[in-house]
């Protein structure tokens, strides 16, 4: 029997084998190998095995097993390629050198896009269990419905109307935030401010004999306070009762099991509550914390959290999303630009100093001046004088283009992938979706 020529016929191709070759096959543990094991078993003087897989990653495989290298077919997919190296008990590492890199490539965006595809599927699933639980009867039915409303602005007219007032609520927020800091929204105090800002001791250092007491003197003598415009606090009030209002709504309506409630916005929204509400309590304690600086300014500063609610703004945006994967997946390469950076930084830093240029009075100093050169942002509030601090200016200005064009590709990469991932998965959601109204839009055939 060891001159006997063996052949594979895989969907008509006969392969011809030797021994040997069949050998290696049928012991190294594979599918493939166990199936001709079988036929043996069945059939002592079988000759010809027969298989049913892709010709040409057989075609391939097979050569690897007589002893050429192994190639990835140019037509076929590497993922197609892998479930045929597994089929016939092939190593990933054996791929030839050529190929390896277009193959570990395919495996990366393959690890990448899963956090794409788990994160959608999981958001899809959720939005599907709050549907099926909104037909339902009962509280349950009725959390579902409202949920939707609030959450879901694709699914009613009501839900997109709510969408809108909302984030009009979050822009006038954003707009009390940033006019609070204009003092053209501030002026000077009323009488009754004032009788409320002094203190018994002040009022008699000043003269104060209550409202209608205030004149030219008299504005000599106090402090030079201002008040933010009546309109903003009642605009303030205004955005306070109805965020209060929706956190509320959110956590007595929510259909879904408690572990899936928090996330970043109900966070953000909660933490800037919290702070507008200290804000106004500190001043029901103590009205003049209303007109001038104390310890409560560290906790009003917080109130800077309140411009992450422009991502609510974002949330229903696609490419919002995307940018947030492409962040997450890009945290290595992320981290290897910084360290870079930090030690260009120092490096450079270093050699502007040493370099005994007035510019640099500092290490330090010059470490700012090396992070604005790197960036290429170049602000010019310091600038090299001498020829040799000139060569390392010029140096780092170099270095920082090339680590720019170098590590930025890899988040640009990322974000491209990400995005026609993400077209995909919403043109077959699309197309499945109106498959199923078209379906459902048929006449119904009750004949028998």
């Amino acid at each position: 029997m060891d001159h006997v020529i063996y052949s594979i016929n895989n969907k008509g191709d006969k392969f011809e084998i030797s021994k040997i070759i069949l050998d290696k096959i049928s012991c190294n543990g594979s599918i493939a190998g166990k199936q001709i094991l079988s036929d043996f078993t069945k059939d002592k003087t079988v000759v010809e095995f027969h298989f049913q897989r892709h010709s040409t990653c057989t075609l391939n495989i097979l050569d690897y097993i007589r002893g050429d290298l192994l190639h990835i077919p140019t037509d076929v997919c590497p993922k197609k390629f892998r479930q045929e190296m597994e089929f016939w008990g092939v190593p990933e590492n054996e791929i030839a050198t050529c190929c390896f890199t277009k193959y570990q490539s395919f495996l990366d965006d393959e690890k990448t896009l899963r956090v794409l595809e788990r994160d959608e599927h999981e958001r899809h699933a959720r939005k599907e269990r709050v549907y099926a639980m909104s037909k339902g009867k009962g509280w349950k039915a009725m959390q579902a419905k409202i949920w939707q409303i609030m959450e879901y602005p694709s699914t009613s007219v009501m839900a997109k109307i709510f969408m809108v007032f909302s984030n009009l609520m979050v822009m006038l927020s954003l707009f009390i935030l940033v006019a609070s800091t204009d003092q053209m929204f501030y002026e000077s105090l009323t009488d009754e401010e004032w009788d409320e800002y002094l203190n018994a001791k002040e009022k008699e250092k000043f003269g104060w004999k209550g409202a209608g007491s205030y004149n030219e003197t008299m504005a000599d003598k106090l402090p030079d306070l201002k008040s933010r415009m009546i309109f903003l606090e009642y605009l303030e009030l205004i955005t306070i009762v109805y965020f209060t209002i929706e956190i509320i709504c959110k956590m007595i309506f929510f259909p879904l099991p408690w572990k899936d409630f928090l996330n970043f916005f109900i966070v953000v929204d909660a933490v800037s509550l919290i702070v507008m509400y200290v804000d106004k309590i500190a001043i029901e304690i103590d009205e003049r914390e209303k007109y001038e600086e104390s310890f409560v300014d560290a906790v009003k500063s917080l109130q800077i959290i309140r411009v992450m609610r422009l991502f609510r703004l974002l949330k229903y945006v696609s490419s919002f999303r995307i940018l947030i994967f492409t962040i997450r997946t890009s945290l290595k390469d992320l981290l290897l630009m910084l360290l870079c950076l930090l030690t260009a930084v120092l490096i450079f830093s270093s050699l502007a100093f040493f370099t005994r240029d007035t510019a640099f009075t500092s290490i330090p100093q010059a470490s700012w001046w090396a992070i604005v050169t790197l960036t290429t942002v170049g602000y010019g509030d310091i600038v090299p004088k001498t020829l040799p601090s000139k060569l390392v200016a010029s140096a780092c200005a170099v270095i920082g283009v090339c680590m720019l064009a170098i590590l930025i590709p890899t988040l640009v990469n990322n974000y491209m992938l990400f995005n026609s991932q993400l077209n995909v998965m919403q043109q077959k959601t699309k197309t499945k979706n109106e498959a199923l109204l078209e379906n459902s839009i048929l006449p119904v055939d009750h004949k028998t």
